[in-house]
């Protein structure tokens, strides 16, 4: 819920083009995103080499920055 909450406060304070880097594993988000209007544009593998190294909890995340943006 608060995913969707600050996804809409977001929408809600942005014109022109949003663009976001949604994980396929979090279904109900993606389902608000286009509930909200927005289109699958193109896929993203996140590829690693060596250790895996998790930054919290994965369940929590919903999004990320994409690679655009470093």
């Amino acid at each position: 819920a608060a995913a969707k909450s600050l996804l809409d406060t977001a929408i809600a304070s942005i014109s022109g083009t949003i663009t976001i880097d949604a994980f396929d594993a979090q279904e109900g988000f993606a389902s608000h995103l286009t509930a909200c209007g927005f289109t699958v544009q193109r896929g993203f593998t996140r590829m690693i080499r060596g250790p895996v190294r998790t930054m919290g909890d994965p369940v929590l995340a919903y999004a990320a920055a994409g690679p655009e943006l470093g």
